[in-house]
């Protein structure tokens, strides 16, 4: 017998399919915006390796970017529009690829600065702004206050719930790090839902030597699963498809001047100046968390990552706290090579 919960749920998801699905690479980017006007906001992480991945950009470049491309050139990705930050150079060649490869995509470029400051907010606000414009011109929607406003409190809600999930210490990463990713294609009520659904789980057994992950993107859970595997507990994530996001948006006056605020002032990246908030941050994690070793995940050839990995490995050493880095090829796989290194990491200290 079909209940009523599940009418409401297949409504939520036709009304999510029915708007345009608009892609999306980077946590920087508020997505209120695009569910204010209707559309449903995908994240593109492609499962790994494609024939034509190093068709339209060098193979030394980011193998994730290299993935993005290929999968569009191949259709595995087909979102109706496309929105880029311009927060590495790879990003921006990946523009410049798709608006020559592929021009019948919609794809729109957005700036966001390297710093936090005030200029840097409402240079940011400014360009929120023009993303609205290109949004309804691109889709013919209407980005209205109220539906902005209910878009920031949907959002909001999933961080809360994920702030008790990780609170709780109930549930292994790996299991939420799979639902923050799956909730990537998904309407935000849907998303929502599911999520209350874990949160309403029995506790699972948890045990292990706590480890700290944080690094750039890590497209797939068999990394944080194999730590577990092998007898780590990861008690925190800080990566840009986990973890790193914005706390909660105040609803104020201004909204879009809110968002610009709260996503340009969340938990920085590598990419942002100074590095030194990033190393107070990552300070201040290790000093609330206690955890007995951290393993740094970065993208071949991720520069700011890679640049940032000796001061993150030297506060490591300043903390007495093992180090581990791990350069992935975004296949999501483990190499032979990574559990070697994994295993003799975890054998460290016991």
């Amino acid at each position: 017998m079909y209940t009523i919960e599940f009418f409401l749920r297949e409504v939520v998801l036709l009304r999510g399919m029915k708007g345009h699905r608009v892609g999306w690479c980077c946590t920087y980017l508020p997505v209120e915006i695009i569910e204010a006007g209707g559309l449903l906001p995908q994240r593109l992480v492609p499962e790994g390796g494609g024939p034509k991945d190093d068709a339209l950009l060098d193979p030394n470049f980011c193998p994730y970017i290299r993935r993005v491309a290929g999968a569009l050139m191949e259709g595995k990705e087909s979102p109706d529009g496309l929105v880029l930050m311009n927060t590495c150079d790879g990003m921006r060649r990946l523009f410049d690829a798709i608006t020559h490869y592929l021009p019948s995509l919609p794809v729109f470029l957005l700036d966001v600065p390297r710093k936090r400051d005030e200029a840097a907010l409402l240079y940011f606000y400014e360009g929120l702004k023009e993303l609205i414009a290109w949004l309804q011109e691109t889709f013919s929607v209407k980005i209205r206050e109220e539906d902005l406003r209910e878009a920031i409190k949907g959002a909001n809600t999933t961080r809360k719930i994920l702030r008790k999930l990780w609170s709780k210490r109930g549930i292994k990463a790996s299991n939420l790090f799979a639902a923050i990713r799956r909730g990537f294609s998904l309407p935000r009520e849907e998303f929502n839902r599911l999520l209350k659904e874990r949160l309403r789980r029995p506790p699972e057994h948890l045990e292990g030597r706590p480890i700290l992950m944080t690094g750039s993107l890590l497209e797939a859970t068999s990394l944080i699963r194999y730590v577990e595997e092998m007898g780590g507990e990861v008690i925190a994530l800080d990566l840009c498809t986990g973890g790193r996001m914005v706390e909660e948006v105040p609803q104020e006056e201004n909204l879009l001047l809110s968002l610009a605020r709260a996503y340009l002032r969340k938990p920085p990246c590598a990419r942002m100046a100074p590095s030194t908030e990033r190393l107070e941050l990552l300070e201040g994690l290790i000093e609330r968390e206690r955890p007995e070793g951290l393993i740094y995940y970065a993208s071949k050839f991720c520069d700011p990552y890679l640049f940032e990995a000796p001061l993150v490995r030297d506060l490591c050493g300043k903390r007495g706290i093992p180090f581990l880095l791990i350069e992935g090829e975004y296949t999501g796989q483990v190499t032979g090579g990574m559990k070697t290194r994994v295993q003799a990491f975890l054998e460290l200290g016991r």
